[in-house]
């Protein structure tokens, strides 16, 4: 042993109690540390989270993508999902009279991986199951019942 651990262990064992008092404070200040860090991993990890869940998870979004460039895509390795997404059109109803009731509609359609990965958040209800079934956004449901035409679940439109 050299010379300053004699010196330390001389001292230390001279100094018990101031030994055992920075023992303990290091036990503190490694165990504050831990705390520290392992809160704010959980603080990142949550607003990431939250991120995902409010905007969804993507990185970019390609319009007007033909159905080559999506097999394209798929045979890139950095690539780990594509969903699909398309805008059809508009929805009103044929009968002037109905048409005064019900707004058009945008009629769009999706695949599962673009429900997985984009915020889509179902209050009630289910996905469709058919061509014949609709979702409609919360929005919607308000809108009617402030217009007098309250919707429910299961109502045709």
């Amino acid at each position: 042993m050299n010379i300053l651990g004699k010196v330390t262990w001389k001292t230390m064992w001279k100094n018990r109690t101031r030994t055992i008092v920075t023992i303990i404070g290091v036990i503190l200040a490694s165990a504050m540390f831990t705390a520290v860090t392992t809160m704010g991993t959980s603080l990142r990890n949550f607003l990431i989270r939250g991120n995902v869940y409010e905007e969804g998870d993507y990185y970019v979004q390609f319009a007007y993508a033909t159905q080559a460039q999506k097999e394209a895509l798929l045979q890139e390795p950095a690539v780990t999902r594509v969903a699909d997404y398309g805008f059809l059109g508009f929805s009103s109803p044929a009968d002037p009279e109905e048409a005064r009731k019900w707004n058009t509609f945008a009629v769009a359609a999706a695949d599962q991986t673009f429900l997985d990965t984009m915020p889509v958040h179902l209050i009630a209800g289910r996905m469709p199951q058919s061509s014949t079934e609709a979702v409609l956004p919360e929005s919607a449901f308000q809108a009617y019942a402030d217009q007098g035409t309250p919707v429910s679940l299961g109502d045709t439109i």
